[in-house]
């Protein structure tokens, strides 16, 4: 009786320190894989700094892939990297060497390590191959499987005009009053049929701004990608800001409001509605210029479109005004950091308004103008 009262004491001790191993095992794993994703966490946080580092100070001359030319080093050729020391590079980037700037005053000792990490990535990065584009249905398949262009075939979704119409009353930039000519060639009546001709510029009407409109080195209107002038589109609407402010500015503030709604999709064109478009039809309240000759109407800010460009996904900005910088702005930063990090822009739009925050796809149809800085543009949205 005793010895099988030991032998059961034996397995009771046995089986309670088996417990206890296993929950200190269970607990050493739990640590470790919280410090796994804190450092994930911190790492991912670190790369997006970085990037939006690198295109706010660097692709103006590296480009925003990395490749350079005309003389800047290529980052993505490995050859670069095995002639360079990391503290060669720190070197580099603390006290600048010939038309390159120096850092030590607007980035700390870490943050210059990230961005030399950054850098060292790009390598791997362009040996990656190119994400398909995103898919046109940017909501689930319906229970039959259809998507969101087959809804719209069968009017089930909503086929939607973003395009103001073309005449010689299209507000322009500058105020220009010829901007647009047209001249009928032949009548119907006379020849048999109509034909005409027309002179406009590019940046005209609802149009589209090509990379290359402000960047040298970056694509003309007819090297956009066509998948790329397919997108998802986010609607984010500042119109209650406008209201008070005429030269209101998206920020940083309200795009991150808009994301606790949902993320922004992959491959998204993010579309700004302030409501200016109700003012296209008088050309001077939509150009709205003061006594000095600048104009006030709202846009997105730079330190918004920085935001927006730590989520690489992206594809374009669009907007109801004239510019997606705001009217008084005197350098059109907005464009330069947007443009020169591969988005194209949509000015000039309309019916906005008509469109979910999330949940439609645009189809822009650009003129493939050789060497074009941009395109007027057919630009329609598929709505649920």
């Amino acid at each position: 009786m005793k010895r099988k009262q030991l032998k059961i004491s034996l397995a009771v001790v046995l089986l309670l320190t088996l417990g206890v191993m296993a929950a200190i095992g269970a607990q050493t794993k739990t640590r470790s894989q919280s410090a796994k994703t804190g450092a994930t966490t911190t790492a991912v946080a670190d790369d997006r700094f970085a990037a939006a580092e690198f295109l706010q100070k660097c692709a103006m001359c590296h480009k925003a892939d990395g490749k350079g030319g005309n003389g800047v080093p290529n980052f993505t050729d490995p050859a670069f990297h095995k002639l360079r020391s990391e503290a060669r590079l720190l070197r580099s980037i603390t006290n600048g060497r010939g038309g390159m700037p120096s850092f030590k005053q607007t980035l700390k000792p870490t943050q210059m390590k990230q961005l030399i990490h950054y850098i060292r990535g790009f390598p791997a990065r362009a040996a990656q191959p190119e994400k398909p584009a995103a898919a046109l249905d940017a909501k689930p398949a319906a229970a039959n499987g259809e998507g969101l262009l087959e809804r719209a075939l069968k009017g089930q979704a909503q086929i939607i005009d973003l395009t103001h119409i073309i005449n010689d009353k299209t507000p322009t930039f500058g105020g220009e009053r010829d901007a647009f000519r047209y001249e009928k060639l032949s009548d119907i009546k006379k020849d048999g049929y109509a034909s005409g001709a027309f002179r406009m510029p590019e940046h005209f009407g609802t149009h589209i701004d090509a990379p290359g409109h402000f960047i040298v080195w970056k694509e003309t209107i007819e090297r956009v990608k066509v998948k790329r002038l397919i997108a998802p589109a986010v609607v984010l609407d500042i119109r209650k800001q406008v209201e008070v402010n005429a030269d209101y500015q998206l920020s940083a503030a309200d795009i991150a409001a808009f994301e606790k709604g949902g993320a922004i999709p992959e491959g998204a064109a993010v579309l700004l509605l302030t409501g200016w478009d109700k003012r296209y039809a008088e050309a001077e309240k939509y150009r709205n210029a003061d006594a000095n000759g600048v104009l006030h109407f709202p846009g997105f800010s730079e330190e918004a479109i920085q935001y927006l460009l730590r989520n690489p996904k992206i594809v374009a900005l669009g907007i109801d005004t004239l510019s997606i910088d705001y009217g008084p702005s005197k350098n059109f930063q907005g464009h330069r950091i947007a443009l020169g990090s591969g988005l194209y822009h949509l000015e000039n739009l309309t019916n906005l308004d008509k469109l979910p925050a999330r949940g439609a796809v645009i189809f822009v149809g650009a003129l493939p103008i050789e060497g074009g800085s941009g395109s007027p543009a057919r630009v329609i949205a598929i709505a649920p």
